[in-house]
C-alpha cells in the first residue's frame, strides 16, 4: 500500500497483510421428534407431530422438506419445502384401513438457501392399524 501526501508530495509504502477468515460450518441439529416410529394409530385417531431443528441456538434460518408418503387424510402443514421460519407439522385423522400399514417418510431440515449443502435428514414411520369394520377397501387398503 502506498500513501501519498498531497501537500508535500511524499509517499510512504507499507506491506499489506492478508488474513483468510474461515467460517466454521453451521450444522443443522434436530430438536424433535426422535428418529424412528411416531406410533401406531387406529381409525379416527388424531395424528399431530411437529418437527423442529436449529442452527446454533436458533431455528430462524431452518427450512424443511417432507419426503415420502403420508397416510391418506394426513397432511404436511406448509409449503414443501417450507418458505418461512417456524416449525412445520403433520396433522389429520387416521384413515380406515383394511390391513395394518406402515408409512415411511423423511423430513429434511436445512439452512435456508443451502438445501444441498447444509442439511440433516431424519427418517420416520407411523403405522395405521387395521379397522375390523372395513370390508370394502379401495386402492391402497383404504376404506371409504
Amino acid at each position: 500500500i502506498t500513501a501519498t501526501d498531497s501537500t508535500t508530495n511524499q509517499s510512504i509504502s507499507s506491506t499489506a497483510l492478508a488474513i483468510n477468515v474461515v467460517t466454521p460450518a453451521t450444522t443443522v441439529v434436530w430438536n424433535s421428534p426422535s428418529v424412528g416410529s411416531l406410533g401406531s394409530f387406529e381409525y379416527n385417531d388424531i395424528i399431530y407431530e411437529s418437527f423442529s431443528a436449529k442452527i446454533g441456538l436458533y431455528n430462524t434460518d431452518v427450512r424443511y422438506r417432507q419426503i415420502g408418503i403420508l397416510p391418506y387424510n394426513v397432511t404436511w402443514s406448509d409449503d414443501n419445502p417450507t418458505l418461512t421460519m417456524g416449525d412445520p407439522y403433520i396433522s389429520g385423522m387416521a384413515p380406515r384401513m383394511s390391513a395394518n400399514e406402515t408409512f415411511n417418510f423423511s423430513v429434511k431440515a436445512f439452512r435456508d438457501s443451502y438445501e444441498t449443502t447444509n442439511f440433516n435428514t431424519r427418517a420416520f414411520s407411523m403405522t395405521i392399524l387395521e379397522d375390523p369394520l372395513c370390508i370394502s377397501p379401495n386402492l391402497g387398503n383404504v376404506c371409504t
